[in-house]
């Protein structure tokens, strides 16, 4: 007697569909993005989407740059304000995160920064020091951040309010911090630390 498969012209069982539990935490910060079984059979690993030429915003991309500690592609771009080089996961200009160098959502932050009286505290230069620190080649501590593929996550590119909310008022002495010093700047991973703190943290 012919199997209910073969009568339907399937030569073979359909494979079993794959049931995971993935924390939502990984969901939210986009460190998990697929069942894992949806790689390149060749490679064994996620196909990369190129991105060269492509424009996103005011961005444009110009070459691929490396990959981010997590595996994830890196992209050189250039902004059409007035030329600035700036490196963004592939994942933050498809899904229309990042748009520009910073120069858009300087335009955007202006008025707020003069009027949430901000604009001149230690928190808001800190925040803006450690977005420069992970986008900008330029900045002389771009190695050590954006070049090992450390980034700020996408709600405080975009927010320094949110930010601030989430770590507070910096106390006399200290200054921004990781906790864990290979990951990124996100809720759950920064702190103000003193000079003290921060050298009992440094990469081993």
């Amino acid at each position: 007697m012919q199997s209910e498969e073969t009568r339907n012209g399937s030569a073979s069982a359909p494979s079993a569909a794959l049931i995971k539990t993935i924390a939502a935490s990984s969901l939210i910060h986009g460190l998990t993005t697929s069942c894992g079984r949806c790689t390149s059979k060749e490679t064994g690993r996620r196909k990369t989407i190129d991105l060269t030429n492509q424009k996103f915003g005011r961005l444009l991309v110009i070459a691929r740059a490396g990959s981010s500690l997590r595996g994830r592609a890196l992209w050189q771009c250039r902004c059409e304000c007035d030329g600035s080089i700036v490196i963004v996961l592939g994942k933050e200009l498809r899904n229309g995160h990042t748009v520009s160098c910073g120069c858009w959502k300087a335009e955007r932050m202006g008025d707020f920064a003069r009027t949430h009286g901000m604009g001149l505290t230690r928190e808001y230069k800190s925040w803006k020091a450690a977005k420069q620190r992970c986008t900008n080649p330029k900045d002389t501590n771009y190695p050590l951040y954006g070049g090992r593929g450390i980034q700020m996550c996408e709600e405080w590119m975009d927010s320094f309010p949110d930010f601030y909310a989430h770590i507070g008022p910096r106390p006399q002495g200290h200054s921004l911090d990781r906790i864990d010093v290979n990951g990124n700047y996100e809720p759950g991973n920064v702190r103000w630390a003193t000079a003290k703190d921060q050298a009992n943290n440094r990469r081993r």
